[in-house]
């Protein structure tokens, strides 16, 4: 009973010692764990000093070993050791076949103990004198992977080395070594983190990442704060759709989803709106980069300057894909016991073999990225170089290595440019600038260079980092942008010239052509054939002014003249004015025409409303033209704007016609162009829809087609409008009053008019002693002059463009006159040149009008000028009944009758061209006050007026 009693306490006694050792090692461990070291000499110092106390030694030692070069290097002994220790200078590397016991411990790769060290062994060697000497001895090997990283030796206990003394050390160093190499590579993650983070803020090119999970912005870099104008305070965490950096944002959703589809996307140009509404047009190229979850890097290039160059000549220069990224690892250490100890070294080892790994792709990025990076020793020398610069330079890595940058002077700068930029290097600041360097072979080259000083710890300089670009090509663009944008600008004013020249040449003639057509066409002396010529004359020469009007309109597009002219009017008036004037046509073709307004829709809107009449009629009329059964529907929707003033509307004109071909939907938009059935038709130029598409653009909108080949088309019309300030809009009160004489009681101004073609001035003359003034007629500004002497008007009416002498110049000598200086001159031209104006009002003229002109314009100038009163129609637009029959009777009186009933005619088939040449021709010729009423009219779609007025007029 006494025996077993004292087996059992011999057993609880060695159990209570192995939890005494266990928790001495895990205490161990854990104050490894959480001490913090500078070196890793200082940790394995520590833990050298752990493992004699753990296993109740006196002595101790580390050493590494190399499994390829089979050699052991010593770390340290224990500070017990070297004092006992008589070598003078112990050697420090050792081969293992040169080794005794000790290195036994890695030939059978495990623990060796030896209690009686001094009796014989075959595999002891022996040690030099004076080495400290040894009773018992313990060592194994730190294996990690199964590879052999170190040995551990401990010596002379106290007691017997057992195995549960070795259990115990090895589970200790197993704990030590993954701290060690977590140690390790924390401090290679330190020092490349600075250094690409050094890379990253010094590039010249604009950078940023972006988590793609939420879109928001992580990190900047210098040069895109410079870019943009936002500090990193109000970037960092936003997204840039908060800060509205892109102008267009279905450019920032095709940059993420192809980034996030194919890895990367290279030199997408896009507008970029900078701080302070600056719009920038920038070159964009983005990488997936993995950092703890998937982030964009993303490369901005300041394209402003060259972009129109780049365009013309279709060239791309491959930007800058630097790469960087952020590493950041925070660990923590909490050991509540061994195994959750060793999990957790274990999981924050596989961590840091990711973050090696990402480390080794960002060092080939950088050293395959299109920008130089040169490094430089505080001594100027080259101690870096990335493959780019051997590539642009023509040296090879191994040549520049150790040589200073002046290897690259290339002679074109002055010896100041250079110490002023080493001036600001010296200073500690950062030098950006441009530099013409020389390649190996000679070649002069340009680079936009940004170079700035790396310090250490005590703030003193120990690099230089030069991350440059080539921009060789660049500068070659900018001069060649110079020269294209002087032979451009000659070359558009030589065009609009000539258009503007060549319209008011061809025009006149082509209304007398157009005009006499059609009388001759209402004649009953010709036969079959000849009308059918006649009829071919016609359409032929409205189809050319058609063209000319409409390239006329497309050179003033092109040069950015055409300006949007806001009012106020009905939606509902204009849409039943466009189908009243298609309405013949459609019953014609045996049509159905709908047209669905939302409810919601105001009645008044204000924008252009010529430009929204102009695109209705032209998509509305290819509807028509291009459908043979069926209908037309004509859906107006509305959303909401972005502003409380402003409303969206969309216009769609859906028809049951012929349809657009898939390959064909491109060319409708395009100038000049047209499908297949618009070819069959014959009968467009091919401007209408470009001209269309402007308009929807110039007024926030767009004009878009959809369609199916034989099932028809549909075209949507958007544009942005402003809410009208109208509540009620009536056509016959905002309507202008007609004048129909000059007040009573002062004598009748005396007006001059000049012009070299007398069709222009009959019709001035009549118009205006219609109104009661008393009129002169002159051939040229030479015969006025010559007139003048003898006959003196208050007002000349001058023609800009005459044969002998023209009406610049006779304006110019009237005024240097002084009986000419107070006779008032109003310039009149046909041109379309917008310098006309400035060219009259320097030559003297009072006041300057455009051909074709209205009759109020004419009136209203001398008005202006003379201060004479005028007598006005009625303000409801109407005389009383008898005044105004007996009005109507007199003007229709002076036109003939054939020339009546063609209008009628053309107001009932509806066609618009006919009719206004008519009023232009004819009426404008024989009454120009009616000619005046009905054009105002027929601008505004009244057909139900024109007829009106000429059906009173026809009244006995």
């Amino acid at each position: 009973m006494n025996n077993n009693n004292i087996q059992t306490e011999e057993a609880l006694r060695r159990c209570e010692e192995a939890a005494r050792i266990e928790e001495k090692r895990l205490n161990s461990v854990i104050k490894l764990s959480q001490q913090k070291t500078s070196s890793l000499k200082e940790l394995l110092d520590s833990s050298l000093n752990e493992a004699i106390a753990l296993s109740n030694s006196r002595l101790g030692y580390i050493y590494f070993y190399d499994e390829e070069s089979k050699e052991f290097a010593l770390h340290a002994w224990s500070s017990e050791a070297m004092k006992e220790c008589k070598i003078n200078e112990p050697a420090t590397i050792f081969k293992l076949d040169k080794t005794g016991i000790w290195g036994e411990v890695v030939r059978q790769r495990s623990a060796i103990l030896i209690n009686d060290f001094q009796a014989y062994n075959p595999l002891k060697k022996g040690y030099p004198p004076g080495h400290a000497p040894l009773f018992r001895f313990m060592t194994l090997p730190v294996i990690t992977d199964e590879r052999i990283d170190a040995v551990i030796g401990v010596a002379n206990k106290d007691q017997d080395y057992t195995d549960a003394d070795a259990r115990q050390l090895n589970l200790m160093m197993v704990s030590v070594w993954k701290i060690a190499e977590r140690f390790k590579v924390e401090e290679t993650l330190k020092k490349s983190e600075e250094k690409f983070s050094k890379v990253f803020q010094s590039s010249p090119a604009a950078m940023l990442i972006t988590r793609l999970s939420d879109r928001h912005i992580i990190e900047l870099n210098k040069a895109f704060v410079k870019l943009s104008g936002f500090s990193q305070q109000e970037v960092i965490g936003q997204r840039a759709l908060d800060l509205g950096i892109y102008a267009d944002l279905r450019d920032r959703e095709h940059i993420i989803k192809t980034t996030a589809v194919e890895g990367k996307l290279n030199n997408y140009d896009f507008r970029f709106n900078a701080k302070g509404n600056k719009r920038l047009v920038c070159r964009i190229s983005t990488e997936l980069i993995q950092l703890e979850e998937p982030c964009m890097l993303s490369t901005i290039t300041d394209l402003t300057e060259n972009k129109h160059v780049e365009e013309a000549l279709r060239e791309s220069e491959v930007k800058i894909k630097a790469l960087n990224e952020e590493l950041e690892q925070r660990v923590t250490m909490r050991t509540a016991e061994l195994e959750q100890a060793n999990r957790d070294l274990l999981l924050h080892s596989k961590k840091l073999e990711e973050s090696t790994r990402r480390l080794e792709m960002l060092s080939q990025a950088i050293d395959s990225s299109p920008i130089s990076v040169v490094m430089t020793n505080r001594y100027k020398n080259i101690v870096y170089v990335n493959s780019h610069v051997a590539d642009v330079t023509g040296y090879s890595i191994d040549e520049l290595l150790g040589q200073n940058p002046r290897i690259f002077k290339s002679g074109q700068h002055a010896d100041e440019y250079y110490i002023n930029m080493w001036a600001t290097l010296d200073n500690g600041t950062q030098w950006s600038g441009e530099i013409c360097n020389k390649k190996k072979s000679g070649e002069l080259f340009w680079e936009s260079s940004s170079i700035s000083p790396v310090f250490d710890a005590t703030g003193k300089v120990t690099n230089y980092i030069a991350v440059k670009e080539d921009i060789t090509q660049q500068r070659r663009m900018i001069q060649q942008m110079e020269m294209s944008k002087s032979a451009a600008e000659a070359a558009n004013q030589a065009k609009t010239t000539f258009l503007a020249n060549m319209s008011h040449e061809i025009r006149t003639p082509m209304n007398a052509i157009l005009g006499y057509t059609q009388l001759m066409q209402r004649s009953l002396s010709l036969n079959a054939d000849q009308r059918d010529y006649i009829k071919i004359i016609n359409q032929s020469g409205e189809h050319l002014l058609t063209l000319i009007n409409d390239i006329l309109e497309m050179s003033k597009i092109e040069s950015g003249r055409v300006v949007l002219n806001l009012e106020d009017f009905s939606l509902t008036d204009l849409l039943d004015d466009c189908a009243r004037m298609f309405m013949v046509l459609i019953l014609q073709k045996d049509l159905l025409l709908k047209v669905n307004i939302q409810s919601s829709i105001a009645r008044y809107i204000c924008t252009d409303g010529k430009k929204v009449r102009q695109v209705l009629i032209n998509i509305i009329g290819n509807a028509i033209k291009f459908t043979e059964k069926g209908g037309i529907d004509i859906r107006v929707l509305s959303t909401n704007s972005r502003k409380e003033d402003q409303l969206f509307l969309i216009i769609e004109v859906e028809d049951t016609g012929c349809g657009i071909a898939p390959e064909e939907i491109g060319k409708v938009f395009e100038a000049f162009e047209q499908t297949q059935s618009g070819k069959r038709q014959g009968s467009s130029t091919g401007l209408g829809m470009p001209i269309s598409r402007y308009y929807a653009r110039l007024m926030g909108g767009d004009l878009t087609v959809t369609s199916r080949l034989g099932e028809g088309s549909k075209f949507r019309f958007t544009l942005t409008v402003q809410n009208s300030s109208f509540e009620t809009l009536d056509k016959k009160t905002s309507r202008q009053r007609a004048v129909i004489g000059l007040k009573s009681g002062k004598s009748s101004p005396k007006i001059m008019v000049v012009d070299d073609i007398i069709t222009n001035r009959t019709l001035l003359r009549r118009l205006l002693e219609e109104v009661g003034f008393t009129v002169l007629e002159a051939g040229d500004g030479r015969e006025a002059l010559s007139l003048i002497k003898y006959w003196k008007p208050e007002v000349i009416l001058m023609d800009a463009r005459m044969p002998e002498m023209d009406g610049f110049k006779a304006t110019r000598i009237l005024k240097s006159t002084l009986e000419g200086k107070h006779i008032r001159v109003i310039m009149i031209t046909a041109s379309a040149l917008e310098n006309d104006r400035q060219e009259a009002l320097y030559s003297g003229a009072d006041g300057f009008i455009r051909k074709p002109f209205k009759v109020n314009e004419i009136l209203g100038e001398l008005q202006r000028i003379l201060g004479v009163d005028y007598i006005y129609e009625d303000a409801s637009g109407e005389r009383s009944d008898a005044k105004a029959l007996e009005e109507s009777h007199r003007l229709v009186a002076q036109v003939p009758p054939q020339v009546v009933t063609s209008i009628v005619e053309a107001v009932e088939l509806g066609e618009s061209i006919v009719l206004k040449e008519l009023i232009n021709l004819e009426v404008m010729r024989h009454s120009p006050i009616l000619g005046q009423k009905l054009r105002e009219l027929a601008n505004n779609y009244d057909y139900r007026g024109i007829k009106e007025i000429l059906r009173r007029g026809s009244l006995k």
